[in-house]
């Protein structure tokens, strides 16, 4: 049977699969951006919980920088590979301390930075003077120190759509506590330099 043109324009039998085919990478790109995002804001909450966890035991004191770090990355075992995962640990004297440029003392010329021969509260002890982001020390600190904690995860994307939505190929989660630790032994106080 020889079916004539004019039948065939009108023939909507497989209409359906063609409008279907049309919408699928619309589709599919909604449904796995929004995978993707879901799983950004689980991870971040995991994260939170697992440094929030690890704090209170590291606060108590008789910790090192190798427990937290194997305790979060065992807490996040299950959703992201340990080699994505990097820890910082920073301890300052006080609260004000942190991610702050150490307090001058005396400004000898009154602009409100530091200047060779200027005064300062030397915070971690290294003898020179340290912006914010180089203040305080690379340790747990000491008896009623303050410690930062950082959590930075940098993960692969779970699907290949970063590239449509203009994202980058690589996704990040960070997670930050900052205590005080325990009284445990007494406190040491910060010098004045003059340097």
């Amino acid at each position: 049977m020889i079916v004539a043109a004019p039948s065939i324009i009108r023939d909507r039998r497989a209409a359906t699969i063609v409008e279907f085919a049309i919408i699928l990478l619309p589709l599919l790109c909604v449904i796995f951006g929004l995978l993707e995002l879901g799983y950004q804001v689980y991870l971040k909450s995991v994260t939170a919980g697992a440094l929030e966890s690890a704090v209170r035991d590291v606060s108590i004191g008789n910790k090192t920088s190798k427990d937290i770090e194997d305790r979060v990355k065992s807490d996040l075992g299950p959703l992201v590979d340990s080699q994505y995962v990097a820890v910082q640990v920073r301890s300052f004297k006080s609260f004000s301390a942190v991610s702050s440029a150490e307090r001058l003392t005396d400004d000898k010329n009154g602009n409100g930075q530091y200047d060779p021969g200027d005064c300062f509260r030397d915070e971690n002890d290294n003898g020179r003077y340290d912006t914010a982001s180089t203040a305080g020390r690379d340790n747990f600190g000491g008896a009623e120190d303050v410690v930062s904690y950082t959590i930075n995860i940098s993960y692969p994307h779970l699907f290949p759509v970063s590239a449509l939505f203009g994202w980058s190929s690589r996704g990040t989660v960070s997670a930050n506590a900052v205590v005080r630790n325990q009284p445990y032994a007494k406190a040491g106080t910060a010098g004045i330099v003059c340097a």
